[in-house]
């Protein structure tokens, strides 16, 4: 069977939720309180009875939680991986995180294997194959890459909560020191590519964002808001994104774009403080 027909009769078979397994995993993930339960049972495509049912304590829990997420009554689509595809590029393919296929899947590293089956924990089934765009390299050729790959630049300045989708569509991105693309990213660079993606300007280096930004009390942080840390050397050393509920995504040297929170040991004894962009502080007098 031609190569090409193959990928369609398999996308074809993925589409289709009865052929879904019905013994799809139940998993658990961390509810940071910016979905409420309605949220979460339709972007996993289960009644919020159901979610309720498997996680009596919800209702007026305060976050963060460790949920447990059961399968739809179809069961989660499966995906067969591809020669040359990763797991983070499934993650942003089906729009899921990457800690929500590791946990669905049991997996213990980000590693897949072509010919392998995963499950996707998510409500919408698989989606139409990749579209292809073209693209002029700096050379002047020309080329052509998935859709999917693309992360394109906002017209326009985006608001906090998509600041924050940004920032988690990059999880699972390698660290490289100097590193400014989604390929590979520092610290600061990764700093610099989400807010650029989200419509705003910052300078490279992490002092230098540090300076161009304001300084806000913890207790009034709010996502997307910066946090600033002094690691390798005195001032400002590394940054990160503020996700809320004391937690943080930054490019960390040794596990690449990652959540934290400020209160472990690590962080707290460096911890800076919280600095916001001045397009959403007040004007100066």
């Amino acid at each position: 069977m031609p190569r090409l027909l193959l990928l369609a009769v398999l996308t074809l078979l993925l589409a289709v939720p009865g052929l879904a397994s019905t013994s799809s995993p139940t998993f658990t993930r961390t509810w940071d309180g910016t979905e409420d339960p309605g949220d979460l049972a339709r972007h996993y495509g289960i009644p919020v009875q159901t979610l309720l049912l498997a996680n009596p304590d919800l209702k007026g829990a305060r976050p963060p939680q460790t949920l447990h997420i059961p399968p739809p009554p179809g069961g989660w689509p499966r995906h067969v991986v591809q020669k040359g595809e990763t797991l983070w590029g499934l993650a942003r393919r089906y729009e899921v995180s990457l800690e929500d296929l590791r946990q669905v899947n049991l997996l213990t590293d980000d590693r897949v294997r072509a010919g392998g089956s995963l499950w996707i924990p998510r409500a919408v089934p698989t989606p139409p194959p990749a579209r292809w765009l073209g693209v002029t390299l700096p050379d002047g050729r020309r080329g052509w890459v998935p859709g999917e790959a693309v992360l394109l630049p906002a017209t326009a300045p985006r608001s906090r909560s998509e600041v924050v989708v940004l920032a988690r569509k990059l999880e699972g991105a390698p660290y490289r020191l100097g590193g400014v693309t989604p390929d590979a990213l520092d610290c600061s660079g990764y700093i610099q590519e989400v807010f650029r993606m989200a419509g705003f300007s910052l300078p490279r280096m992490a002092d230098q964002q540090f300076e161009a930004t304001r300084a806000v009390e913890l207790a009034e942080a709010r996502p997307a808001d910066l946090v600033f840390f002094s690691t390798d050397q005195p001032g400002p050393s590394h940054v990160g994104i503020y996700l809320g509920d004391g937690r943080f995504i930054h490019a960390s040297s040794s596990r690449g774009v990652t959540e934290d929170v400020l209160t472990s040991d690590w962080f707290a004894s460096r911890f800076l403080g919280v600095r916001r962009i001045v397009e959403w502080c007040e004007p100066l007098p």
